[in-house]
């Protein structure tokens, strides 16, 4: 179940087309790819340094090193105290 951790513009692109957003030009994305294909992913948005909205989206099996990733990069890079998830009102699995 390994995969690779990644970054980037199309990262942000597949998980805001995943959640019905819309990627920032400033918006910064970590997904995670096994065999080429992103099976999760994450943008993060509107940080205030006190904290940072992120948005995630997943079609697999996540890894613990992509959960440590996205956590870290909110709370050890950026320095939030708080990370935001919105969840849409139609999101049945989250609810």
């Amino acid at each position: 179940m390994a995969g690779n951790i990644v970054s980037g513009k199309a990262v942000g692109e597949w998980v805001a087309a995943k959640v019905g957003g819309v990627l920032q030009d400033n918006s910064t994305a970590i997904g995670l790819e096994r065999d080429g294909q992103l099976v999760a992913g994450a943008f993060y948005e509107n940080w205030n340094k006190r904290s940072i909205v992120g948005h995630i989206a997943v079609d697999g099996k996540i890894t613990v090193g992509f959960m440590r990733a996205i956590c870290s990069y909110a709370f050890d890079d950026c320095g939030v105290h708080k990370l935001i998830g919105p969840i849409s009102s139609n999101n049945k699995k989250a609810s």
